[in-house]
């Protein structure tokens, strides 16, 4: 079963979101509308998505499927997303993948989106001082 949660931190205008277990759409679903609707989320700040203990389990012939889906509903609440980064700690290849597909997806959003293996170069990428203190809100 997957899981999937998320910390704002708006003193670093940031979103800290977790994802482990099997990623399911459904739970995505239902951690981005809390997020939408917690009274501390603002659409500007940045993302940071911890993928590394995520299984996309792309074992379909199209596995793009499941993160066009993912953008879809992005897409279709576009008034919640503001101009931001959105960095992604990816350390399987299946994390990897689908977070360029993901990439690929959101063009057309004001989202720029970049992959990294670690959470220093993640953070430094999205010019969050203070790394250390973010690092221990990971674990």
């Amino acid at each position: 079963m997957g899981k999937a949660s998320f910390n704002i931190l708006p003193h670093y205008k940031l979103i800290i979101e977790k994802y482990s277990g099997s990623f399911l759409i459904s739970e995505y679903k239902r951690m981005k509308n809390e997020e939408f609707e917690h009274p501390d989320f603002n659409p500007v700040y940045d993302v940071l998505a911890d993928l590394r203990d995520a299984c996309y389990e792309m074992k379909e012939p199209e596995p793009d499927k499941v993160i066009m889906s993912v953008t879809d509903y992005l897409k279709s609440n576009r008034g919640k997303i503001g101009k931001r980064k959105c960095a992604f700690i990816a350390i399987k290849p299946d994390q990897v993948v689908s977070s360029v597909f993901y990439s690929e997806y959101v063009k057309d959003l004001p989202i720029d989106s970049k992959v990294f293996s670690t959470i220093e170069a993640a953070l430094n990428w999205l010019a969050v001082k203070n790394i250390d203190s973010i690092k221990d809100s990971l674990k």
